[in-house]
């Protein structure tokens, strides 16, 4: 607990807060998944999940990351004791876990006013039926300097697609399946 106290004062609330109360549901759900959602055999409570579960509780606590720091996130617990005993391990435990996490995660989450912004420049864009990405450059995206625009309209052809975008977007977390 001791080593803990650190994190765990990192989260919105601290120990027993929403934050690590919802953390702690989507770790034992990750627990569940792992083992079957639909089993009827009986549960192991290992306490730990299969680190191929990382990005799925990360994308269940809003923090969505790259695959780059998935596997960043990935190898650091995987190879955290190989230098101390030479063990690889191939899963983690939820006091690891809440260190990943607060490592890791965003300093300032996206909040919905940032969400409605990012919206109304689609909408603006679904009126003119077109947004030009010249000068936007992202890794692998291949999008940029003379990219291709895109057709918005079929998408967003309405603001009420835009506020159940923002609605969805900014009062729903799912454990990505």
């Amino acid at each position: 607990r001791t080593r803990m106290a650190p994190f765990l004062a990192l989260l919105e609330g601290g120990e027993g807060g929403e934050a690590h109360d919802e953390l702690v549901d989507f770790f034992y759900y990750a627990q569940l998944r792992s083992q079957g959602e639909n089993t009827t055999a009986p549960r192991e409570v290992s306490g730990r999940v299969p680190l191929s579960e990382i990005p799925n509780l990360m994308r269940a606590l809003g923090y969505y990351p790259s695959e780059a720091q998935v596997s960043n996130m990935v190898n650091e617990v995987k190879y955290s004791k190989f230098t101390t005993t030479g063990e690889v391990l191939d899963s983690v435990d939820l006091p690891q876990f809440i260190q990943l996490y607060v490592n890791h995660r965003p300093i300032f989450g996206v909040d919905k006013p940032q969400v409605e912004e990012a919206f109304k420049v689609l909408s603006d864009a679904a009126a003119n039926q077109t947004l030009n990405l010249d000068g936007v450059e992202g890794p692998g995206s291949g999008v940029g300097k003379g990219g291709p625009s895109f057709d918005f309209a079929s998408t967003f052809n309405d603001m009420s697609t835009v506020d159940w975008c923002v609605e969805r977007a900014a009062g729903v977390r799912l454990l990505a399946a």
